[in-house]
């Protein structure tokens, strides 16, 4: 995993701020697997919206959300927007025993329905790279040779990046197009020194 201090720290404070923060970007940036972090030090309720148990667990969202304390994870939020209004109830609530991170793709329409049901009440912090006024975004793929998906085309065009880096464990670099390019893990260090 690729050590993210910086957005752990986001994160940490806006929860000091907001019922709720959300933490954006494509798929496969490292979401996940810092609300896991996040989790682990903080015992939370997780749930995951592309995991049918979870999804079953949420169809009564008000019953089972209302009685949870501490923090609750709500990752692939995307997949049931009809909960930012119900988390906006939750989070007015006088007493407020839970703290809502919400996980998903940094997709306008996300962002939108986020920020108009949770004004307010939500803080944001994105996983994507920006320079100069750009949005760059990395995807980490195990295959021996990626190739071109449409997950990537969907992060390119939601998330509006100027370029997506897919980084593999492999040895040699070489470009998808001229928006998408696959380098090794050492790849990411030649990308910061620029």
């Amino acid at each position: 995993m690729i050590p993210r201090p910086h957005a752990y720290k986001n994160i940490t404070k806006i929860l000091e701020l907001f019922p709720v923060a959300a933490l954006l970007g494509p798929r496969q940036c490292g979401k996940t697997t810092l609300a896991r972090i996040i989790a682990k030090e903080n015992p939370s309720t997780f749930f995951d919206l592309e995991n049918p148990v979870d999804t079953a667990r949420l169809s009564a969202p008000m019953s089972v959300l209302e009685n949870i304390k501490g923090p609750v994870i709500i990752d692939e939020i995307q997949r049931k927007p009809e909960l930012f209004e119900l988390l906006r109830v939750l989070a007015d609530r006088h007493d407020n025993p839970a703290k809502f991170l919400i996980l998903g793709s940094a997709s306008p329409d996300m962002i939108k329905g986020a920020s108009e049901s949770l004004a307010g009440r939500i803080g944001f912090t994105d996983l994507l790279i920006m320079s100069e006024g750009k949005r760059y975004g990395f995807e980490f793929k195990y295959a021996d040779t990626p190739g071109t998906t449409r997950s990537m085309r969907t992060a390119i065009n939601d998330l509006a990046l100027e370029h997506l880096w897919v980084v593999y464990p492999g040895k040699e670099e070489y470009d998808l197009d001229e928006t998408i390019s696959v380098i090794t893990v050492s790849g990411i260090l030649k990308l910061s020194s620029r």
